[in-house]
């Protein structure tokens, strides 16, 4: 993996107030998009480095998305539809 900054994700929980998340998203329709917008904006450089950086395994995030009706292909760096 490239040396990058650490990535978080943004959001307001009040006013003039935001949360950093370093963890990806429990719900399979939101890892779906952060998983495919992270490897298609070239923040990691493949699902292994990306899971790595994220302390969760590669399996684990295959068989959720698997679950969903995703399924990874390698050659275009995504997740998609079965």
């Amino acid at each position: 993996m490239q040396n990058r900054a650490k990535i978080h994700i943004i959001y307001n929980t009040q006013k003039n107030s935001t949360k950093k998340m370093d963890y990806l998203p429990s719900d399979p329709v939101m890892l779906l998009s952060s998983i495919n917008m992270l490897l298609r904006d070239d923040e990691f450089d493949s699902l292994e480095d990306l899971c790595a950086y994220f302390d969760r395994d590669v399996a684990e995030i295959t068989q959720i998305l698997l679950d969903a009706g995703y399924e990874y292909n390698q050659q275009q760096r995504q997740f998609r539809t079965m």
